[in-house]
Protein backbone atom coordinates (compact mmCIF):
# COMPACT_ATOMS: atom_id res chain seq x y z
CA UNK A 1 0.00 0.00 0.00
CA UNK A 2 2.75 2.44 0.32
CA UNK A 3 4.33 1.98 -2.57
CA UNK A 4 1.05 3.45 -4.09
CA UNK A 5 0.73 6.25 -1.81
CA UNK A 6 2.66 9.67 -3.13
CA UNK A 7 5.43 9.29 -0.18
CA UNK A 8 6.35 5.85 0.77
CA UNK A 9 8.47 4.62 3.92
CA UNK A 10 8.94 1.12 4.79
CA UNK A 11 9.81 1.27 8.94
CA UNK A 12 11.15 -1.64 9.92
CA UNK A 13 13.64 -2.66 6.63
CA UNK A 14 12.44 -5.76 5.50
CA UNK A 15 15.63 -7.45 5.94
CA UNK A 16 15.75 -7.75 9.49
CA UNK A 17 12.85 -10.08 8.98
CA UNK A 18 14.43 -13.93 7.88
CA UNK A 19 11.54 -14.09 4.95
CA UNK A 20 13.32 -13.71 1.62
CA UNK A 21 10.20 -13.49 -0.37
CA UNK A 22 8.99 -10.94 1.63
CA UNK A 23 11.71 -8.82 1.32
CA UNK A 24 11.91 -9.51 -2.03
CA UNK A 25 8.27 -8.47 -2.74
CA UNK A 26 8.92 -4.90 -0.52
CA UNK A 27 12.35 -4.19 -3.06
CA UNK A 28 9.98 -4.40 -5.69
CA UNK A 29 7.46 -1.96 -4.50
CA UNK A 30 10.11 0.28 -3.24
CA UNK A 31 12.14 0.01 -6.49
CA UNK A 32 8.70 0.60 -8.65
CA UNK A 33 8.08 3.72 -6.31
CA UNK A 34 11.54 5.22 -6.73
CA UNK A 35 11.08 4.62 -10.84
CA UNK A 36 7.82 6.49 -11.04
CA UNK A 37 8.86 9.20 -8.53
CA UNK A 38 9.13 11.90 -11.54
CA UNK A 39 5.64 11.30 -12.38
CA UNK A 40 4.46 11.47 -8.38
CA UNK A 41 6.78 14.68 -7.89
CA UNK A 42 5.08 16.08 -10.52
CA UNK A 43 1.79 15.78 -9.60
CA UNK A 44 2.38 16.93 -6.34
CA UNK A 45 3.19 19.99 -8.33
CA UNK A 46 0.07 20.55 -10.30
CA UNK A 47 -1.37 19.86 -6.93
CA UNK A 48 0.47 23.46 -5.90
CA UNK A 49 -0.75 25.13 -8.84
CA UNK A 50 -4.46 24.38 -9.07
CA UNK A 51 -5.47 23.28 -5.51
CA UNK A 52 -6.96 19.75 -7.02
CA UNK A 53 -5.87 16.38 -5.21
CA UNK A 54 -3.81 14.79 -7.83
CA UNK A 55 -1.21 13.12 -6.14
CA UNK A 56 -4.26 11.23 -3.83
CA UNK A 57 -7.42 11.65 -5.85
CA UNK A 58 -10.67 9.81 -3.97
CA UNK A 59 -12.56 8.43 -6.61
CA UNK A 60 -15.65 10.52 -5.91
CA UNK A 61 -13.27 13.28 -6.39
CA UNK A 62 -12.18 12.03 -9.67
CA UNK A 63 -15.40 10.31 -10.61
CA UNK A 64 -18.64 12.64 -8.82
CA UNK A 65 -21.40 11.04 -11.36
CA UNK A 66 -20.39 7.28 -10.53
CA UNK A 67 -22.48 6.40 -7.09
CA UNK A 68 -20.40 3.14 -7.30
CA UNK A 69 -17.15 5.14 -5.83
CA UNK A 70 -18.70 6.58 -2.79
CA UNK A 71 -18.45 3.67 -0.60
CA UNK A 72 -16.07 1.29 -2.26
CA UNK A 73 -14.72 0.49 1.52
CA UNK A 74 -17.67 -0.59 3.03
CA UNK A 75 -18.31 -3.90 4.91
CA UNK A 76 -19.20 -5.71 1.81
CA UNK A 77 -16.96 -4.31 -0.59
CA UNK A 78 -13.80 -3.69 1.42
CA UNK A 79 -12.28 -1.79 -1.36
CA UNK A 80 -9.63 1.42 -0.77
CA UNK A 81 -8.99 2.86 -4.37
CA UNK A 82 -7.81 6.13 -5.24
CA UNK A 83 -5.95 7.71 -8.22
CA UNK A 84 -2.43 8.51 -7.80
CA UNK A 85 -1.59 11.04 -10.44
CA UNK A 86 -4.14 11.63 -13.61
CA UNK A 87 -3.00 8.09 -15.08
CA UNK A 88 -2.43 5.59 -12.57
CA UNK A 89 -5.46 3.71 -10.21
CA UNK A 90 -4.41 2.66 -7.30
CA UNK A 91 -5.95 -0.73 -5.67
CA UNK A 92 -4.07 -1.77 -2.96
CA UNK A 93 -5.29 -4.95 -0.42
CA UNK A 94 -5.50 -3.05 2.76
CA UNK A 95 -7.81 -3.40 5.56
CA UNK A 96 -8.35 -5.46 8.41
CA UNK A 97 -7.32 -8.59 7.00
CA UNK A 98 -4.16 -6.80 5.17
CA UNK A 99 -1.74 -10.02 6.37
CA UNK A 100 -3.65 -12.58 4.46
CA UNK A 101 -5.42 -11.45 1.88
CA UNK A 102 -4.72 -12.19 -1.67
CA UNK A 103 -7.62 -10.93 -3.42
CA UNK A 104 -10.18 -8.44 -3.41
CA UNK A 105 -13.38 -7.39 -5.72
CA UNK A 106 -11.92 -4.59 -7.66
CA UNK A 107 -14.02 -2.00 -8.95
CA UNK A 108 -12.74 0.13 -11.86
CA UNK A 109 -14.54 3.55 -13.29
CA UNK A 110 -15.56 4.66 -16.42
CA UNK A 111 -12.54 4.09 -19.08
CA UNK A 112 -9.72 1.69 -20.28
CA UNK A 113 -7.77 0.48 -17.38
CA UNK A 114 -4.65 -1.69 -17.98
CA UNK A 115 -3.15 -4.11 -15.32
CA UNK A 116 0.17 -2.64 -15.36
CA UNK A 117 2.27 -5.57 -14.32
CA UNK A 118 -0.35 -7.93 -16.80
CA UNK A 119 -0.86 -5.50 -19.90
CA UNK A 120 -4.65 -7.00 -19.17
CA UNK A 121 -6.80 -4.79 -20.98
CA UNK A 122 -10.59 -3.68 -19.01
CA UNK A 123 -13.24 -1.47 -19.92
CA UNK A 124 -15.10 0.26 -16.87
CA UNK A 125 -17.54 0.36 -15.07
CA UNK A 126 -16.60 -3.20 -14.47
CA UNK A 127 -15.88 -4.88 -11.15
CA UNK A 128 -13.29 -7.54 -10.98
CA UNK A 129 -14.71 -10.17 -8.49
CA UNK A 130 -11.77 -11.76 -6.42
CA UNK A 131 -9.05 -9.99 -8.45
CA UNK A 132 -5.86 -11.52 -7.42
CA UNK A 133 -3.99 -9.14 -5.31
CA UNK A 134 -0.68 -11.51 -4.30
CA UNK A 135 1.99 -9.66 -2.18
CA UNK A 136 4.28 -9.29 -4.55
CA UNK A 137 1.68 -7.54 -6.76
CA UNK A 138 1.77 -3.75 -7.79
CA UNK A 139 -1.70 -2.94 -7.30
CA UNK A 140 -2.32 0.10 -9.79
CA UNK A 141 -4.01 0.07 -13.42
CA UNK A 142 -2.82 2.33 -16.12
CA UNK A 143 -5.98 4.73 -17.38
CA UNK A 144 -6.76 8.68 -17.60
CA UNK A 145 -4.41 10.44 -19.34
CA UNK A 146 -2.19 7.17 -19.70
CA UNK A 147 1.10 8.84 -19.69
CA UNK A 148 3.59 8.15 -17.30
CA UNK A 149 7.23 9.53 -16.89
CA UNK A 150 10.05 7.04 -14.77
CA UNK A 151 13.49 8.25 -14.24
CA UNK A 152 16.75 5.31 -14.14
CA UNK A 153 18.37 4.05 -11.20
CA UNK A 154 21.39 6.57 -11.84
CA UNK A 155 18.62 9.92 -12.66
CA UNK A 156 20.14 10.81 -15.43
CA UNK A 157 17.37 10.11 -17.86
CA UNK A 158 13.63 10.49 -17.69
CA UNK A 159 11.59 8.20 -20.10
CA UNK A 160 7.64 8.91 -20.81
CA UNK A 161 5.56 5.87 -21.10
CA UNK A 162 2.64 6.58 -23.34
CA UNK A 163 -0.01 3.74 -23.04
CA UNK A 164 -3.22 2.98 -25.56
CA UNK A 165 -5.78 4.05 -22.43
CA UNK A 166 -7.18 7.30 -23.56
CA UNK A 167 -10.49 7.24 -25.79
CA UNK A 168 -10.22 11.12 -26.46
CA UNK A 169 -7.71 13.97 -27.18
CA UNK A 170 -5.50 14.87 -24.08
CA UNK A 171 -2.79 16.92 -22.53
CA UNK A 172 -0.62 15.89 -19.45
CA UNK A 173 1.83 18.17 -18.77
CA UNK A 174 4.85 17.15 -16.50
CA UNK A 175 6.79 19.43 -14.27
CA UNK A 176 10.52 19.08 -13.40
CA UNK A 177 12.08 18.68 -10.46
CA UNK A 178 12.55 22.84 -10.85
CA UNK A 179 9.09 23.36 -10.29
CA UNK A 180 9.36 25.46 -12.88
CA UNK A 181 10.19 23.69 -16.23
CA UNK A 182 7.43 21.69 -18.12
CA UNK A 183 6.79 19.66 -20.73
CA UNK A 184 3.81 18.98 -22.26
CA UNK A 185 2.61 15.31 -24.09
CA UNK A 186 -0.83 15.94 -26.20
CA UNK A 187 -2.20 12.69 -27.23
CA UNK A 188 -4.33 13.52 -30.92
CA UNK A 189 -4.16 10.35 -32.63
CA UNK A 190 -7.44 8.37 -32.99
CA UNK A 191 -5.98 4.63 -33.52
CA UNK A 192 -3.83 2.95 -30.97
CA UNK A 193 -2.15 0.66 -34.59
CA UNK A 194 1.18 1.07 -34.12
CA UNK A 195 2.49 1.50 -37.22
CA UNK A 196 -0.26 4.22 -37.70
CA UNK A 197 1.38 6.60 -34.70
CA UNK A 198 4.19 8.79 -34.74
CA UNK A 199 5.62 10.88 -32.08
CA UNK A 200 6.69 14.41 -32.89
CA UNK A 201 8.75 16.92 -30.75
CA UNK A 202 6.61 20.28 -31.60
CA UNK A 203 9.98 22.49 -30.32
CA UNK A 204 11.83 20.65 -32.28
CA UNK A 205 9.75 19.52 -35.39
CA UNK A 206 11.09 16.67 -35.32
CA UNK A 207 9.97 13.16 -35.29
CA UNK A 208 11.28 11.61 -31.45
CA UNK A 209 12.92 7.70 -31.11
CA UNK A 210 10.55 5.24 -29.95
CA UNK A 211 10.27 1.84 -28.25
CA UNK A 212 7.09 -0.31 -28.38
CA UNK A 213 6.07 -2.74 -26.15
CA UNK A 214 4.58 -6.00 -27.41
CA UNK A 215 3.23 -6.60 -24.22
CA UNK A 216 1.63 -3.72 -23.11
CA UNK A 217 1.30 -2.11 -26.37
CA UNK A 218 2.83 1.29 -25.22
CA UNK A 219 5.12 3.66 -26.85
CA UNK A 220 8.03 5.06 -24.98
CA UNK A 221 10.90 8.01 -25.32
CA UNK A 222 13.26 9.96 -23.65
CA UNK A 223 12.37 13.72 -22.66
CA UNK A 224 14.26 16.60 -23.67
CA UNK A 225 13.62 19.58 -20.95
CA UNK A 226 11.49 22.10 -22.18
CA UNK A 227 10.17 20.60 -25.01
CA UNK A 228 6.64 19.43 -26.09
CA UNK A 229 5.34 16.35 -27.81
CA UNK A 230 2.23 15.24 -29.81
CA UNK A 231 0.97 11.82 -30.46
CA UNK A 232 -0.56 11.45 -33.34
CA UNK A 233 -1.47 9.36 -36.86
CA UNK A 234 1.09 9.38 -39.51
CA UNK A 235 -2.12 10.25 -41.99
Amino acid sequence: MAAVCPAMSVGLGPWHLENPAYEKAVKKAVDWHHQLAPYIYSAAVESFLTGYPYTMTPLPVAFPHDTNTYNLAGKTRKQYSWLLGPSLLATPAYGSDYATVQQRDVYLPEGKWMDYETGKMYQGPVTLPGFSLPDNKIPVFVGGKGVLVSQDSNHTSLKATIYPVSQKPSTYHYYYPDGQTVSQISNENTTWEPEKIVILDLTSQQPVKTEYSNKTHSFSFYLTPGHSYQVRDKT
